[in-house]
């Protein structure tokens, strides 16, 4: 969130001085850049409709030190939440600055307590199995962040549970989206029922009597199939 203030007068500084400090980026396979550092000062200067920004383009071996000093930055101004924290060390694997979010989180966090960086670990099993699916993760609580990291790896059909009740019901606002998060990890199983992920988005229930298959694969083209298989038996 850009303070409507702060930019007005980081805009008057930038239409008095120029741009007096370069914003970091690194080059991505893609083509495209990946900012570092330096987010208020590009946002400002699209927005007076300056057509180039100065850039420092780094390289992804010389990159952590950028990455770490825009990390305590933000950790002493912005106050980032867990999923920020998370988020980062992924998209600086991602990136090739890391080889691997542990190791990202060890470097990235070096000043924290053990105990914190543990819970960013855990931040990043949300990232990971939810990060295209989530519309306010930034406001997910600490404690539900945890429960959910810990319950996707005991039951790993719940990450395709939650996908569905977010792609049926997107959510609103934040509140929204707890809620749907917080049922998915309520929600029991059946006396007798096993669940199951067969395949990739067909999760499949059964107790005496009963199956049951839910999912994001579950669709008319599936049930057709299913249809025939079953009437070949």
């Amino acid at each position: 969130v850009l303070d409507a203030e702060e930019m007005a007068a980081l805009k008057a500084s930038l239409a008095a001085r120029g741009q007096q400090t370069p914003i970091e980026v690194l080059s991505l396979p893609s083509g495209r850049f990946g900012l570092i550092s330096g987010l208020r000062r590009y946002y400002a200067l699209q927005e007076m409709g300056v057509a180039e920004v100065l850039a420092f383009v780094r390289k992804p071996q010389g990159a952590a030190a950028s990455y770490v000093a825009m990390v305590e930055e933000n950790e002493i101004r912005a106050g980032l939440s867990f999923y920020e924290r998370a988020n980062i060390a992924v998209q600086a694997v991602s990136a090739g600055v890391y080889p691997n979010t542990k190791l990202a989180v060890k470097g990235l966090f070096a000043h924290v307590t053990p105990a914190k960086r543990s819970k960013i670990l855990r931040f990043v099993v949300l990232r990971e199995a939810l990060g295209q699916r989530l519309c306010f993760p930034t406001a997910i609580p600490e404690k539900l962040g945890l429960a959910l990291a810990a319950a996707m790896e005991i039951d790993k059909a719940l990450v395709t549970r939650i996908s569905d009740a977010l792609r049926k019901t997107p959510p609103a606002d934040p509140l929204a989206e707890r809620r749907v998060l917080e049922r998915a990890l309520k929600a029991p199983t059946s006396k007798g029922q096993t669940r199951k992920e067969i395949i990739p988005g067909v999760e499949l229930s059964a107790s005496k009597g009963k199956v049951v298959l839910t999912g994001s694969a579950v669709d008319r083209a599936f049930l057709d199939a299913l249809r025939g298989w079953i009437a070949s038996r």
